[in-house]
C-alpha cells in the first residue's frame, strides 16, 4: 500500500495551483510597470549605480 493522505495531497495541490495563478494574475496586472521599470534601466542604468561598492 503506498500510504499515501489524499486529503493532504489535494489540499497542497490546491495550495500549489492557487500560488500559480496569483503569480500569474500578478505578472499580469503589473506588466505595464515592469516593462516601463525595465525600459528606464535599460535607457539610463540602475538609479542609484553610482553608489554601488560592489
Amino acid at each position: 500500500m503506498l500510504d499515501i493522505n489524499v486529503s493532504r495531497a489535494f489540499e497542497q495541490g490546491l495550495a500549489a495551483q492557487i500560488a500559480e495563478l496569483r503569480a500569474e494574475r500578478w505578472l499580469a496586472e503589473n506588466a505595464n510597470a515592469l516593462t516601463s521599470s525595465n525600459s528606464y534601466v535599460e535607457k539610463g542604468g540602475l538609479p542609484l549605480a553610482d553608489y554601488r561598492r560592489f
